[in-house]
């Protein structure tokens, strides 16, 4: 969508993170353009430029990406989260979500391979990412991230260990202890003893297919977790759903009770016994449609399923960013490039859940998703232009707006003035001198 002037919402967020450019040629105008990039869409640099007429031009945005620093800006970032919710943050109210997302490419990229995600095989980046979810809203804020490796490159890390690295720096830079919860695939029993050692609480699902026993004896044996449910008593239970205030019923109607059984087992790997609890849709139910696993045996099983739902946030933010923000788009070669194409998003959609509405031009009172948010602001950046345009054809953005959007130039890099051109012009003041 056509904008010939930077939303206010950009100009805040690129003040607070304009550091991440000091030693380098880039400029602050760089920044904007970057965060207008994703914020309106733009297939890549290219299409910016005509979208943006008061943008720098395609070489200097390039030489800007390459003078992104992936770490300061995250380190900003976190210092700017940790300020806003000023000592708010606790154990009840907000944890830890970690999961991997995809993001398919074309090419031999930095850090791109085949790769298994949900949907089936791929061919690009797997981002792991380690989010702070607001349980009473039920909103996800990215902390940390980092691009799984595979294994026949020389500094490969498991996604367990890289979960591990998260998680230590996140704590490193100020954030508390507070519960972690993943889905299934990370129910690893290092990442379970990582976090007992570090005074973290692992709260997450399970396999259904994982083997546990009731004690520790040498000669205990081992069997499926469901030979452990069978039988046992069954509670109802209501899970707050996330993002929804106690009392205030979803618009699709209030959420069915569920039945939930308790244990306490020993899993192999960790040398303590866990909370484990298996979720059935109906008492009477005999297969149970999830287990969960809490490594704090003192936390209810109600308690338990609700912080392990809470994981669901992470997914809603993937969602978000991949949709509306374009998450990992930018069509780049190399580690700077990759970092840019997933911290810019990160500060876009921070900003969104955290600041006043007013900043971006948007009511106080209502409330609104993402996805509204994001195409309000790009309508009111448009209204703005096309007003400019009417009632001032002559304005300097009007006439670049001209200039990069030749017919002429449209399958080609945009410019303001051809190589040509400009001989020709310094030809004619040479003459005329």
């Amino acid at each position: 969508m056509l904008c010939c002037n930077v939303p206010a919402g950009i100009r805040k967020v690129a003040d607070r993170l304009k550091s991440v450019f000091e030693g380098s040629s880039a400029s602050y105008s760089a920044l904007t353009a970057l965060f207008c990039l994703h914020l309106y869409g733009c297939k890549g640099l290219s299409d910016l430029v005509r979208l943006f007429p008061g943008s720098p031009s395609v070489s200097a945005l390039s030489r800007a990406v390459r003078a992104f620093n992936g770490n300061r800006f995250m380190r900003r970032m976190n210092h700017r989260t940790l300020r806003h919710f000023a000592g708010k943050l606790n154990a009840d109210d907000f944890c830890y979500a970690v999961d991997d997302t995809d993001n398919p490419k074309y090419g031999d990229l930095y850090r791109c391979g085949n790769w298994h995600g949900s949907k089936g095989p791929y061919h690009g980046r797997k981002v792991l990412v380690l989010a702070l979810v607001d349980r009473k809203r039920g909103v996800a804020i990215p902390i940390q991230y980092e691009f799984a490796r595979k294994k026949g490159e020389p500094d490969y890390k498991s996604m367990v260990d890289l979960a591990i690295e998260l998680l230590d720096d996140c704590i490193h830079a100020g954030f508390p202890k507070l519960p972690v919860t993943c889905d299934s695939w990370f129910d690893s029993a290092d990442l379970m003893n990582a976090l007992t050692k570090r005074g973290l609480v692992f709260a997450g699902e399970i396999k259904s297919t994982r083997l546990v026993r009731p004690g520790a004896g040498p000669n205990v044996p081992r069997r499926k977790l469901k030979a452990f449910f069978t039988g046992a008593l069954r509670v109802l239970v209501l899970a707050r759903p996330n993002g929804e205030p106690a009392g205030k019923k979803l618009r699709r109607g209030p959420k069915k009770r569920k039945a939930m059984a308790e244990a306490v087992l020993m899993i192999n790997g960790v040398s303590h016994p866990v909370k484990v609890i298996a979720v059935y849709n109906k008492r009477k139910t005999t297969e149970a449609f999830a287990y969960y696993l809490s490594t704090d045996r003192s936390m209810s099983g109600a308690k338990l399923w609700a912080l392990s739902r809470s994981r669901w946030a992470i997914e809603v933010l993937f969602r978000d960013l991949k949709q509306h923000l374009s998450f990992g788009r930018l069509p780049c070669a190399g580690k700077e490039a990759a970092d840019l194409a997933v911290c810019m998003p990160f500060a876009l959609i921070a900003s969104l859940r955290l600041d006043d509405s007013a900043q971006w031009g948007l009511p106080k009172d209502e409330v609104m998703s993402i996805g509204e948010k994001v195409s309000r602001i790009r309508e009111n950046g448009f209204e703005k232009s096309l007003q400019l345009i009417i009632n001032n054809p002559e304005h300097h953005n009007v006439k670049s707006l001209r200039q990069r959007r030749r017919i002429d130039r449209l399958k080609r890099k945009p410019v303001q003035e051809t190589a040509a051109e400009r001989r020709h012009r310094k030809l004619q003041e040479a003459q005329a001198a």
